[in-house]
C-alpha cells in the first residue's frame, strides 16, 4: 500500500482507477466497488448518527423532563426511543441517499457533470420528510447555513 498526499494520509491500493471518470468513486471507497461499499456505509452512518441523537435525547430528557419521566416513565422513555430512532433514520438517510445517489450517477449510469453534487445534495435532502413537520425549519436553516459555509469556502 501507498499512501498520496491528496487523500490526506490515506491507504490508497496499487491499483488505481480504471479511468479518470472512476476517481470519484475510488477517492469515496477505495478499493471496493460502489455495490459492495453500500451495506457498511447505511451501517457506519446509522451507528454514528445513533451516537449524535441518542446523547441529545436522554439529556433533554433528564435536563427538561425529568418530573415527567418520574410520573409517567413509560410513555416518556417510548416517545424518548421514537424520536431518538426518527432522528437518527433521517440523519443516516441524509448522509447515506447523498453518498449512494453519487456512485449511481457516477459508476451505474457514467453520467458526469457538474449538477451532480446539487442533485445529490437535493436527494438526500429529501430525507427531511422523515422528521415531523415542526423540526423541519429548524433543520433547514442548520443545513442552508451549513451549505452557505461550504460554498463559501469553495468559491473563495
Amino acid at each position: 500500500m501507498r499512501s498520496h498526499p491528496a487523500m490526506a494520509d490515506a491507504v490508497l491500493p496499487l491499483q488505481g482507477p480504471q479511468s479518470v471518470v472512476d476517481m470519484p468513486c475510488y477517492i469515496l471507497h477505495p478499493s471496493t466497488t460502489c455495490t459492495s461499499s453500500i451495506p457498511p456505509k447505511i451501517r457506519e452512518c446509522v451507528r454514528k448518527a445513533f451516537f449524535v441523537y441518542a446523547p441529545l435525547q436522554l439529556l433533554q430528557l433528564f435536563v427538561f423532563r425529568r418530573g415527567k419521566l418520574l410520573k409517567e416513565p413509560l410513555p416518556v422513555l417510548e416517545r424518548t426511543a421514537r424520536t431518538t430512532l426518527r432522528s437518527t433514520a433521517f440523519l443516516a438517510t441524509y448522509s447515506c441517499a447523498a453518498w449512494i445517489a453519487h456512485c449511481f450517477f457516477h459508476a451505474t449510469l457514467r453520467w458526469h457533470h457538474m449538477s451532480i453534487p446539487f442533485i445529490c445534495g437535493a436527494i438526500g435532502g429529501s430525507s427531511i420528510m422523515i422528521e415531523p413537520a415542526s423540526r423541519r425549519p429548524e433543520l433547514a436553516l442548520y443545513v442552508l447555513a451549513s451549505s452557505l459555509c461550504f460554498m463559501s469556502r469553495g468559491v473563495v
